[in-house]
């Protein structure tokens, strides 16, 4: 009879010590901050709440109420969490270094259950080494300077809370798929209904649990049969123009620190200014296109005037008008990418066939749609 451990092979190292080192360094790293004062934002929820200061007969009323209710700001719904300060105030009064310990230890568990996660998600791809592979991942996670301000200000305990629940409602969610027991999907809907209790922004895993299971769980391909008809030679000198065109969008949108819609409405993209450079490369594209009306004007790849082609030259001059009238240079590029598409010859035939789905099982839209329906 074989012994039941989990991690078998020769000379490695039992899987709880490696729970173990988690812990440990997450004591090491943030256990000084069990000596901290409360900070500024600890007032609105903890400090001086006052259905938190009136314990857990409080709870009741939080539930019913919004997440901050103080100087005429009336926000959000976290009741979950605001009530968790409740049971602590009723056991350890208004005392801010229990809240720190109790901060590091839901972080600590939080990477516990990430180090769970990535084990049944990593074991199939990564047989011989996803033990370790997980271990690395996690490590990252729990060091990294971001998740300083989570771990040291009480306020943000939300922020953990909110994860650890959407992490018990993933394995759930991967043993519902495992092995379709109502149970499971009662905790994973569950689990992740109180995340969202704790903080909304665990909605998201309604959407990242499906594409975990499509993504670590199936063998679905995507686009796996992506044909372009017409075969591409950079011989050809029309191929190479077209090519300067689409570089030459490119350098228009990556120039510019502000993209202007209209007036003043403005897209800001970076830091980066380089004045009114992107009118020299308007002209230029607007130099190229001419070039290929004129050298093309007897050959196979004229420009036509064609419904489509007129519909684009509509559409630019029109985009001109609004790039001149509101310095627009979301609108001006509007202008390169419609004369840009009249470059192409119309074909009556497809140039591009894609399958967007292969191996997609019952098992899996079953899975799937199940969850997301009752999320």
């Amino acid at each position: 009879m074989k012994k039941n451990t989990k991690h078998t092979e020769k000379g490695t190292v039992k899987i709880w010590l490696y729970y173990l080192i988690i812990a440990v360094i997450g004591f090491i790293l943030y256990g000084q901050s069990i000596n901290n004062d409360f900070n500024i934002d600890d007032d609105y929820v903890y400090e001086n709440h006052q259905l938190v200061q009136k314990g857990i007969s409080g709870i009741p009323e939080i539930f019913k109420s919004r997440y901050n209710t103080r100087d005429e700001q009336y926000f959000g719904y976290r009741p979950l969490t605001i009530a968790i300060y409740a049971i602590e105030y009723e056991i350890f009064g208004s005392n801010p270094h229990t809240a720190h310990f109790f901060n590091i230890l839901y972080y600590i568990i939080s990477c516990l259950l990430l180090f769970y996660l990535l084990r049944q998600l990593l074991k199939d791809k990564f047989p011989e080494g996803y033990i370790w592979i997980s271990f690395l991942i996690v490590i990252i996670f729990q060091t990294h300077a971001i998740h300083t301000e989570v771990v040291l200000s009480i306020k943000n305990r939300e922020e953990i809370i909110s994860l650890i629940f959407s992490l018990v409602a993933s394995i759930y969610a991967i043993k519902l798929f495992e092995k379709r027991k109502a149970l499971n999907i009662i905790i994973a809907v569950i689990s992740l209904s109180i995340a969202f209790l704790a903080k909304e922004s665990a909605v998201a895993f309604a959407v990242i649990i499906p594409l975990i299971i499509v993504f670590f769980k199936t063998n679905i391909k995507f686009l796996s049969k992506f044909e372009i008809l017409s075969k591409i030679s950079f011989n050809n000198p029309n191929t190479i123009i077209k090519a300067i065109l689409i570089i030459l969008m490119l350098v228009f949108i990556s120039i510019n620190g502000e993209l202007t819609v209209f007036k003043d409405i403005i897209i800001r993209l970076h830091n980066y200014n380089t004045g009114s450079i992107e009118f020299i490369i308007w002209f230029i594209f607007i130099l190229i296109y001419t070039y290929i009306l004129i050298r093309n004007r007897k050959t196979e790849k004229k420009i036509q005037i064609t419904k489509r082609n007129i519909s684009l030259w509509i559409i630019a001059g029109v985009s001109l008008i609004l790039t001149v009238i509101g310095g627009s240079q979301v609108f001006g590029l509007l202008v390169l990418i419609a004369l840009f598409l009249t470059t192409f010859v119309a074909k009556k035939s497809t140039p591009i066939k894609v399958q967007w789905l292969e191996n997609v099982s019952s098992k899996t839209i079953i899975t799937i749609s199940v969850f997301v329906a009752l999320s």
